[in-house]
């Protein structure tokens, strides 16, 4: 999934920043995404083009290899993630 940068500004709810994950092969390469408050998206892609895997990080499951994810103000990394999914619902 490659896509346009994104600048993460004040406001936004969801927040992915140049996010890389690799695991055996590159899952997902320098995505860049903001969701701001009263969006409304919808993740489209054929199997196997890393949709499950961006939801995974923006959950906090699956941890980046680069990049940075924030979620309500929230960065990956520097905020424990089990409280946050509390608030988080897909």
């Amino acid at each position: 999934m490659k896509s346009q940068t994104a600048h993460p500004r004040s406001g936004a709810i969801i927040a992915v920043s140049d996010r890389t994950i690799v695991r055996d092969a590159t899952i997902l390469e320098g995505a860049n995404w903001e969701v701001r408050e009263g969006q409304h998206w919808a993740i489209l892609g054929p199997n196997g083009s890393g949709k499950t895997s961006l939801l995974n990080a923006l959950a906090g499951y699956l941890p980046p290899t680069t990049g940075k994810i924030s979620v309500l103000g929230k960065t990956y990394g520097r905020t424990d993630w089990r409280e946050l999914r509390t608030q988080i619902g897909w």
